[in-house]
């Protein structure tokens, strides 16, 4: 039977943090393999690229969007040249 040099140390999970600034904030757990020390560092589940949609200006307006859905408050249009044809009657009427 073929044995390790050294055991492996078990993966340690990711803990969430409920205060965060940004929703679905985790801390990723690590142990240091040289002294064992345990550290601890912020881990976004999602790319720094994609951090601008959890601003709270932006999710301020992802609100708003979403009480208007929730009211009702939207047109649905059968098809993209009927969507467009609201688009033009609407610029037209407002540059008059």
């Amino acid at each position: 039977m073929w044995m390790r040099d050294k055991p492996r140390r078990p993966r340690l999970p990711h803990v969430p943090v409920r205060s965060a600034p940004w929703p679905h904030r985790a801390v990723e757990v690590t142990e240091r393999a040289d002294d064992g020390v345990i550290e601890l560092r912020p881990k976004l589940p999602t790319s720094a690229k994609d951090a601008w949609f959890w601003d709270e200006e932006w999710q301020k307006g992802e609100r708003g969007v979403d009480e208007h859905t929730a009211a009702g408050r939207y047109t649905v249009y059968g098809t993209a040249a009927d969507f467009a044809a609201q688009l033009r009657e609407t610029s037209d009427s407002e540059t008059r």
